[in-house]
């Protein structure tokens, strides 16, 4: 196999790799809110409740977390992880897209 077919297989791999991360993960994040988002719904929480609630909301933030985690860590190993100077561009750019479009 040729290098650059190799690094194809590779980038699609990594791709594959973070959408079954993002997608496992994410849908975890989406039933644990939409629990917390009954129970907070119900006309009567009790103190038990409460505190089922706060760890539901705990457990939200440390999966989001975990998959932001393992996505960097998966995007670290090819060289294509985010940072924040990058994303600084791309909030300034499309910023400037917008004053442009409005103007």
């Amino acid at each position: 196999m040729r290098k650059e077919q190799s690094d194809i297989y590779k980038l699609q791999n990594c791709v594959e790799v973070m959408d079954s991360l993002s997608q496992e993960g994410f849908s975890e994040i989406s039933a644990i809110a939409t629990l917390a988002l009954l129970a907070m719904e119900s006309r009567e929480i009790n103190n038990n409740q409460s505190n089922i609630l706060a760890h539901a909301f705990q457990l939200i933030r440390l999966r989001a977390n975990d998959v932001r985690d393992l996505i960097t860590s998966e995007a670290e190993q090819y060289g294509c992880n985010s940072t924040r100077e990058i994303f600084g561009k791309i909030i300034a750019a499309q910023s400037a897209e917008s004053r442009e479009g409005a103007a």
